[in-house]
């Protein structure tokens, strides 16, 4: 069952799009809107400290153990006019969902 039940005016959207009426729904967008700063602050210190670690295999930084391992990976290089011929697009394979706070 849906969770959306009417459309939002063109006002405030800029075209049409479906609105909620799930109160569950609107408590758990409003609490992924107040923890999206954290999060967003998160993902950047891990990004940053993994670049920084990138090699260390066992350290100790403050009260931090670190360890990190190799692992052996494998690439595929084809020449351009073989991925061309054997590249299929498919339709509406990968959904992306952008959420703003109105």
């Amino acid at each position: 069952m849906s969770v959306l039940r009417h459309r939002v005016p063109t006002a405030v959207t800029g075209g049409r799009a479906d609105g909620a009426t799930d109160p569950a729904l609107e408590a758990d967008l409003e609490r992924w809107h107040e923890l999206r700063a954290a999060g967003e602050e998160w993902a950047d210190l891990d990004h940053g400290l993994k670049k920084r670690l990138r090699g260390v295999e066992n350290g100790v930084a403050g009260h931090f153990a670190l360890s990190g391992r190799w692992r052996d990976g494998s690439r595929l290089d084809l020449p351009a006019e073989v991925k061309a011929r054997y590249t299929v697009p498919v339709a509406r394979q990968r959904f992306t969902l952008t959420i703003e706070r109105l």
